[in-house]
C-alpha cells in the first residue's frame, strides 16, 4: 500500500472500498504484511509514534503487554481526536464492514491475520493507558456487529447443508460459529470498559446500541449481555444512558421483539433501582423510565415495585409533565393493586399521595392536578372508600394533615362530579375524560348515601365540616336532579337530620355561620328551612334570655359551666341575627347586651368571645334598627328607645378602645373589626337622619385619630398577622371580608391625608395578589375623590420607592415606575367602567 490505513482513512481521499482492495491484495501476497498493516492502524488510532516491525508479530502472540510496555509506550505521543472525526469514524466501520461482514467466508478460511487483531485490541482494551482502552474498546465494538453479520451468513449455510443432510458439511460451519462465538464473547468485556470513559463513551453505546436492535436474539438471548446495557446506565452519563433506555424502549416493543421482550421486560424490573436512579438524576429521562416499567409489568404481569421506587412514581404525579403524570398514576396502580385487596386499592394508593403530598410540603392545587387525573382515570367510582378513610382518620390522634386532605379530596371530588354533569347537559361544556352516564349514577348514589352520615361525623372538627358542607349548595338542584337525586328528600333529610342539628349543639362560630348560612340558602329550593329557621331563632332567644336570667353578681365570671352557656348562646345569636333577624325580641336582647356590656371585664371570656360579643351587640342594634324602619309606627311596650343613643356612645367608646390591643389574635380581631366598621356606618348622621326620633340620638362623631387607629388596626390584621396559612381559604376569605367592610368605612369617612393612604395602598396592591379587588376598591375611591392629585401621588410614591430601594440600574427603576403607572391607568378604567 503507498500510505497508511490510518492517513487514508483521515484524509478521507480515497474510496473505502478502494482501500480495502488495494490492503486485501496486499494481504494475499504478503500475509505478515497485511496484518502488520492493520496493528499499525491500530497504534496510530492510540496517538503513539510507534513502527510496528515483522517482529512484533511473534512478540504479539508470545507477550502482548510486553510490546505494549516496552516497545509502544515508551515511543513518542501525540493526543489525537479520532473520537470527534466522524471522517475517520465512518471510514473505519464501513472496512470493517468489506473485511468481516462481507468477506465473511474468506475470513474465516484465513484467520491467523484477524486472530493477532483481535489479539491485539483486547491488549490495547486491558492496558493500563487510558488512551490504549479506549481505542482497544473502539475497535472491539467495531467488529462486533460486523461479526453478528458474518455469523448471520453463516447460520444461513448451516441451515441449508441441513436441509441436504451434509453433515460433514454442517459440522464443519459449525465449527466456524463457534468461533465467531469466542471471538464474540472476548470482545464484549473489553467493549464495557470503554463505557466509562466520557470521550469514547457515546460512540461506544451507539454501537452497542445498533448491535442489539439488529442482532437482538443473538446479543440478549444466547450470548446473555443484556448487562451491556446495565453498563452503559452505570456511568450516569447523559447520552450514553439515553442512548440505553432508548434501546429498552424499542426491545419492548412487540412487534419486532416480541421472543426478547419478556427477557428485557425481566431486565428492567431486575434493574428497577438502577432504573430509578436515572429518572431522579435525569428530570428529562422520567417519561421513558416510566415507560420501561409500565411496559415491563404490562408484559410480566402485577409484579410489585420496591417501596422505595413506588414512593419516587408518586413523587412524578406532583410534576408538570402530563405524560409523566399520567403514567405515574398508571404505575401507582398497579403497584396497590398488586399488594392490597381490590377494596382497599384505591384508599391506600391515595394514603400513599398524601403521605407524599404532606412530607414534600407541595401546594394544594398540585393535589388538585393528581386527584382530578386520578378522576378522569376512573379512580374513586364510589365515595365510600373516601367516605371509609375519612371516618377512620378523625379517629387516629396526630393524624389532622392527612384527615383535612382526605376531607378536601371528597369535597374536590365532587366538584368534579358537578363538572361532569354540566359538561353532559351543556353543548358549550367540553367533556373530560370518558365519563359516561352510567358512572355519574353510581358516583351521585353513593355520595348522597353516605355523605349525610360523613358531615356527621366531622361536625366536631371546624374546618372539615365547613369544608364538607360546602359540597351543599342549593346552585347544584339542577345537577343533582339530573344525576336521578330525589332532591326534596334528601335535602329534608340533611337539614332536620344534620343542620339543624348541629346548629343547636355547635359552639364554634365558623361552624355556626356556615351551617345557617346553609339552611338559609336552601329557602328557595326546600322550603321548609323557614319553618327550621323560626324553630332555631325561637330557641337561640330563649336559652340566651334563660342564661342571662341565670347571671348574678356573685357567679359572674366565677361559674365557668354558666359562662360557657352563655358563650355558646351569644355565638349562636350572632351568626343568626347577622343572616337574618325574624324575631321581635331583637329590642330586649339589645338592653340585655347594653346592660352585659358593662359587665364584660368581669365575665372573664376568651379576647374571640369578647369579640363576639361586639359583634352580636352590633347585629342587634342593626336589626332593631331595620325594624324601626320597617314599621316605624309600631308601638313597642317596654321597650325604652331612647336609651339606646346613650348606650351606643359607651358601645363605640368600648369599640374605640379595642383598638389599642396589639396583641389579640385575629379570631378576635375580626369581630372587633366588623362590629366597629359597620357601627361607624349605622352611627353616622346620613343614616341616623332617616331613623325614628329615639334613634337618632345613636350618632356618633368621629375624628381623624379613630380612624388612623382603624386603618392601622385593619392594616396589621389583614397584611401583617402571623395567625393562619395563606393556603387556608377560610382565614384568608376572612381577611378579604375584614378589608371589604373597612372598605364600606372608608368610603363615607374619607378623612385620612390622601398621600398616607395611597402610598400604603399601592405597596399592599404590588405584593399582594389575593387582595387586589378589594384594594382596587379603595384605590377607585381616591381616584373618584381628585384624579390629579392621586395621578401626581402615585408619581411621587414612585419616586420615594426608587430612591428607598437604591436601585442600581435603570432598567429596574423604569420597570416599577411602567408598573405603577399600569396601576393607575387601570384603575382610572375601573372607574370609567363603573
Amino acid at each position: 500500500m503507498e500510505d497508511k490505513l490510518y492517513n487514508l482513512f483521515v484524509r478521507n481521499e480515497r474510496a473505502v472500498k478502494a482501500v480495502y482492495y488495494s490492503w486485501w491484495r496486499q494481504l494475499q501476497q504478503q500475509k505478515d504484511k497485511g496484518a502488520t498493516c492493520i496493528l499499525q492502524l491500530f497504534v496510530d488510532m492510540t496517538g503513539f509514534k510507534y513502527t510496528i516491525q515483522d517482529t512484533d508479530l511473534l512478540l504479539l502472540s508470545q507477550d502482548a503487554n510486553h510490546l505494549l510496555e516496552e516497545n509502544i509506550f515508551k515511543s513518542p505521543f501525540e493526543r489525537l481526536d479520532i473520537m470527534e472525526d466522524s471522517h475517520f469514524l465512518a471510514n473505519f466501520n464501513r472496512f470493517w464492514e468489506y473485511v468481516i461482514a462481507d468477506a465473511w467466508k474468506e475470513l474465516l478460511e484465513e484467520n491467523d491475520w484477524f486472530n493477532k487483531s483481535v489479539m491485539f485490541a483486547i491488549a490495547l482494551a486491558n492496558s493500563n493507558c487510558d488512551e490504549c482502552v479506549m481505542i482497544g474498546a473502539l475497535i472491539a465494538v467495531h467488529f462486533l456487529p460486523h461479526l453478528c453479520m458474518a455469523r448471520s451468513h453463516l447460520m444461513n449455510d448451516i441451515e441449508r447443508v441441513s436441509c441436504l443432510g451434509d453433515h460433514r458439511r454442517k459440522s464443519s460451519l459449525q465449527k466456524k460459529q463457534n468461533y465467531i462465538d469466542q471471538i464474540c464473547q472476548m470482545l464484549i468485556p473489553d467493549i464495557k470498559r470503554g463505557l466509562q470513559y466520557l470521550k469514547v463513551a457515546s460512540i461506544v453505546m451507539e454501537q452497542i446500541f445498533q448491535t442489539i436492535i439488529a442482532f437482538p436474539e443473538l446479543i440478549l438471548i444466547e450470548y446473555d449481555q443484556l448487562d451491556l446495557i446495565s453498563a452503559g446506565m452505570h456511568w450516569k452519563n447523559r447520552k450514553v444512558v439515553y442512548t440505553a433506555l432508548k434501546c429498552l424502549k424499542i426491545l419492548m416493543m412487540d412487534y419486532a421483539f416480541s421472543k426478547t421482550k419478556e427477557p428485557v421486560a425481566l431486565f428492567i424490573l431486575k434493574n428497577e433501582t438502577q432504573l430509578t436512579g436515572i429518572m431522579e438524576t435525569f428530570k428529562t429521562a422520567e417519561q421513558l423510565v416510566l415507560q420501561l416499567f409500565l411496559g415491563a409489568l404490562g408484559t410480566l404481569g402485577n409484579i410489585p415495585l420496591s417501596k422505595d421506587t413506588a414512593e419516587k412514581i408518586v413523587l412524578k404525579m406532583f410534576g408538570t409533565n402530563e405524560s409523566v403524570l399520567n403514567m405515574a398514576i398508571d404505575l401507582h396502580g398497579i403497584y396497590y393493586a398488586s399488594v392490597k385487596p381490590s377494596a382497599e386499592v384505591e384508599t391506600s394508593a391515595l394514603s400513599a399521595i398524601l403521605d407524599v403530598f404532606e412530607r414534600y410540603a407541595f401546594p394544594l392545587l398540585s393535589l388538585n392536578a393528581v386527584v382530578k387525573k386520578l378522576w378522569i382515570k376512573g379512580f374513586f367510582r364510589k365515595f365510600d372508600g373516601l367516605f371509609e378513610m375519612l371516618s377512620n382518620a378523625i379517629t387516629q390522634p396526630n393524624d389532622d394533615f392527612i384527615t383535612s386532605c382526605t376531607a378536601h379530596v371528597i369535597y374536590y371530588c365532587h366538584h368534579l362530579l358537578m363538572d361532569d354533569i354540566s359538561s353532559k347537559i351543556s353543548p358549550f361544556l367540553e367533556v373530560i375524560g370518558s365519563v359516561t352516564w352510567s358512572l355519574i349514577h353510581k358516583r351521585m348514589d353513593s355520595f348522597v348515601k353516605g355523605y349525610p352520615k360523613c358531615l356527621n361525623k366531622t361536625a366536631s372538627s371546624p374546618h372539615l365540616y365547613n369544608l364538607l358542607l360546602s359540597c351543599l349548595n342549593p346552585e347544584n338542584n339542577e345537577l343533582y336532579s339530573m344525576a336521578g337525586v330525589d332532591c326534596e328528600a334528601y335535602y329534608m333529610e340533611i337539614l332536620f337530620n344534620n343542620l339543624s342539628h348541629v346548629a343547636l349543639n355547635a359552639t364554634s362560630y365558623t361552624v355556626l355561620f356556615h351551617t345557617l348560612t346553609t339552611i338559609y340558602n336552601f329557602d328557595s329550593i326546600a322550603h321548609i328551612t323557614e319553618d327550621i329557621w323560626n324553630q332555631l331563632s325561637e330557641k337561640y332567644y330563649t336559652i340566651f334570655f334563660h342564661t342571662r336570667s341565670r347571671l348574678r353578681s356573685y357567679n359572674v365570671g366565677i361559674d365557668m359551666t354558666l359562662m360557657k352557656a352563655y358563650t355558646a348562646a351569644i355565638t349562636r345569636l350572632c351568626v343568626l341575627i347577622e343572616i337574618n333577624n325574624t324575631s321581635g325580641h331583637v329590642f330586649t336582647l339589645a338592653e340585655y347586651l347594653g346592660n352585659d356590656l358593662r359587665l364584660l371585664q368581669r365575665m372573664n371570656l376568651s379576647h374571640e368571645s369578647e369579640g363576639i360579643f361586639y359583634r352580636l351587640y352590633k347585629n342587634a342594634l342593626y336589626a332593631a334598627a331595620k325594624c324601626c324602619l320597617e314599621k316605624p309606627d309600631k308601638r313597642r311596650p317596654g321597650i325604652k328607645l331612647e336609651q339606646f343613643g346613650k348606650r351606643v356612645q359607651e358601645f363605640m367608646a368600648e369599640l374605640v378602645a379595642q383598638l389599642n390591643c396589639k396583641d389579640c389574635s385575629f379570631a378576635a380581631g375580626m369581630h372587633v373589626a366588623n362590629a366597629l366598621c359597620n357601627m361607624l356606618i349605622l352611627t353616622q348622621e346620613t343614616y341616623t337622619s332617616i331613623l325614628p326620633a329615639p334613634l337618632k340620638r345613636m350618632t356618633y362623631s368621629i375624628d381623624s385619630e379613630v380612624l388612623q387607629k382603624l386603618a392601622i388596626y385593619i392594616e396589621r390584621h389583614v397584611f401583617l398577622g402571623k395567625t393562619g396559612s395563606d393556603e387556608d381559604t377560610n382565614y384568608v376569605l376572612a381577611r378579604k371580608l375584614m378589608l371589604a367592610t373597612y372598605t364600606d368605612v372608608y368610603r363615607l369617612h374619607l378623612a385620612l391625608p390622601q398621600q398616607t393612604d395611597t402610598s400604603h395602598i399601592l405597596k399592599y396592591y404590588e405584593e399582594n395578589k389575593l387582595f387586589a379587588e378589594e384594594l382596587e376598591q379603595l384605590l377607585n375611591i381616591l381616584f373618584e375623590k381628585n384624579s390629579t392629585e392621586f395621578y401626581s401621588i402615585v408619581m411621587q410614591v414612585i419616586g420615594d420607592y426608587c430612591k428607598k430601594q437604591k436601585f442600581s440600574t435603570k432598567v429596574k427603576q423604569n420597570a416599577y415606575t411602567r408598573r405603577m403607572k399600569h396601576i393607575s391607568h387601570s384603575i382610572s378604567l375601573n372607574v370609567l367602567s363603573i
